[in-house]
């Protein structure tokens, strides 16, 4: 059977080293991928039941998700998985498929399976409830739980909308639509919040009319569509808060008889495999989700080593901190510049 000496022997590295890398301690760049490369030849798996039992310490993480439908959400604990594992972290994964009942059985289990710390992406950042996980770590990710001394890691979602909103405007837009996701829902609200506050600083009045809730649905988005573009004043262009909802409003669109970007200009969040399939490529949010799990899996080190060398300030004890990762805009095709419209209006009426 392979053992960390043998590791070692191969790398040329010390036994030491190598027990750094597989407690996710601080070591090396090019120590870090000599070792991950040799392990993987090897095929070595660290045996941490026996470390459990002398130290009362597990190598376990617990992840509960609420759903696995989000692409998003599979994506990043797919990345944050492979990262756990890679420096000898054994996952529990499970989902409480967005049911808060579930969701308290599925925290107090993992609470009980004795895991070093718990990855939580909350049914509701107003109802979630941590309390039965007593003194295990709990960092919530793409999500927030209010009232609730946890860590988090986020998407900039206010200012990811705030931009978005900003580029329509740029493009001579003022009359602005927002599709959202649920009412209430933590991610939907936020970029509601970013949306509305760039029409405050544009001097865009804020028109209920031109917001609509469609559940992050398929069938509701296209509904919502339809209505949307059923008003005697329509809007020129809409900001869909999730790309869940695209297909739904592209069919609203198509019900309508509008064309993209001739009739109306969309922006959406996250990219997915079908943009490629669009005859107009969609202008997005982009939510690079590798960034996001490394970010995840850093937060996690930081958390279980609070002594290890690292450049940013540790999180100690259970003081909660908020991370936001950095969205981007990718520019497409799904946005008319009405500016250079009016230009060509005025060179027509000139000659």
């Amino acid at each position: 059977m392979t053992t960390m000496k043998d590791v070692a022997n191969i790398t040329g590295l010390s036994v030491g080293t190598i027990s750094n890398y597989i407690n996710g301690k601080s070591v090396k760049n090019l120590n870090q991928d000599i070792i991950k490369n040799t392990i993987e030849e090897l095929g070595y798996k660290p045996n941490f039941a026996g470390k459990s039992l002398r130290t009362g310490k597990t190598k376990t993480i617990g992840i509960l998700a609420n759903t696995l439908s989000s692409h998003f959400i599979s994506e990043s604990c797919f990345v944050i998985e492979k990262e756990l594992y890679n420096h000898g972290y054994n996952v529990i994964f499970c989902t409480s498929n967005n049911d808060l009942e579930t969701e308290r059985e599925k925290l107090f289990y993992l609470a009980s399976s004795n895991v070093a710390i718990i990855i939580l992406i909350p049914v509701s950042h107003s109802e979630t409830d941590i309390s039965c996980v007593g003194n295990i770590p709990t960092l919530v990710i793409d999500s927030n739980v209010e009232h609730q001394n946890c860590n988090a890691i986020l998407f900039d979602d206010k200012e990811s909308a705030y931009n978005a909103t900003k580029y329509f405007y740029n493009n001579g837009h003022r009359k602005i639509a927002f599709l959202a996701g649920t009412k209430g829902h933590f991610t939907s609200s936020n970029r509601l919040e970013g949306y509305k506050k760039a029409l405050n600083d544009f001097g865009i009045p804020y028109n209920e009319e031109y917001v609509t809730y469609a559940d992050y649905d398929e069938l509701k988005a296209e509904i919502s569509t339809i209505n949307l573009f059923s008003n005697e004043n329509p809007p020129t262009a809409v900001l869909i808060a999730s790309n869940e909802m695209l297909i739904g409003f592209l069919l609203g669109l198509k019900a309508k008889k509008k064309r993209v970007p001739d009739d109306v200009s969309y922006i959406t969040f996250d990219d997915t495999d079908y943009y490629s399939l669009l005859n107009i490529a969609p202008t997005y949010v982009k939510q690079p989700k590798y960034d996001f799990g490394m970010r995840v899996y850093e937060t996690l080190v930081e958390i279980l080593n609070p002594n290890s060398k690292e450049k940013e300030p540790k999180i100690k004890g259970k003081e909660p901190k908020i991370k936001y990762v950095k969205t981007s805009l990718i520019i497409g095709e799904s946005v008319r510049n009405l500016n250079c419209d009016s230009v060509e209006e005025v060179k027509i009426s000139i000659f």
